[in-house]
This record gives structure tokens, sequence and C-alpha cells, in this order.
């Protein structure tokens, strides 16, 4: 969880919530305390970090192995709902049918099970 240096860090790096770094803290008070200790050692947030890293990794890969942003909660779903309004409000419709909210969806790659 270090700031990346150059461009392709920062290409393969994901961004880190407030959320998540407080959840970061309290991990690793929990880890303290399952070795009964009332502080926290370096090694008990090195752990952590590890940990924390390795689940953004899976949550933010896809299928093929690679990093994909929209992925997990940064930038996804919000931002996806976001670019469909958007498409709609382009379109030079008025009215939309199912068939026209399937062609937009399709077109921005939006994934519609159950739509």
């Amino acid at each position: 969880l270090r700031r990346p240096q150059n461009n392709h860090d920062r290409k393969s790096s994901v961004p880190i919530t407030t959320r998540q770094l407080e959840a970061l803290i309290r991990l690793s008070q929990a880890r303290a305390k399952a070795c009964l200790r009332q502080y926290v050692l370096r090694e008990d947030a090195e752990d952590v970090v590890e940990l924390m890293i390795e689940s953004s990794r899976q949550v933010h890969t896809d299928e093929a192995g690679n990093l994909d942003k929209g992925r997990g909660g940064v930038g996804g779903k919000s931002k996806q709902k976001r670019n469909f309004i958007e498409a709609m409000r382009n379109s030079t419709k008025g009215e939309f049918s199912y068939a026209d909210l399937q062609h937009i969806a399709d077109r921005l790659s939006l994934p519609c099970g159950g739509f």
C-alpha cells in the first residue's frame, strides 16, 4: 500500500479507501489481541497489509487475470450506472423499449443478467 512511483505502477494499482485503512487498523489490533497482546507489532500490521493486498488482487482481477478497477467497490457499479444514464440522455429517443435498453447495455459492455 504505497504510492506508485511511475506510470506503470499507477496503472496496476488499485485505490484504497478510508474505510479500508480503518479496516487495516482494526485487523491489526485483532491480530495482536489473538496473540494476547494489548499493542500492535509491526509484524501484525505487515501480515494484515499482505492479507489486504491479496484480497484486493482477488477482487480486482478478472477471469483472464487482468487488473480490472471496475470490479469491487471502487469505480464499479455507480460508474456503470452513470455511463448507462449518460448514454440514454445522449440518445435521440424519448422513450426506450427493453430492446433499446439492452442495446445500450451491450454497447457499453455492461453485464445485464436479469435486466
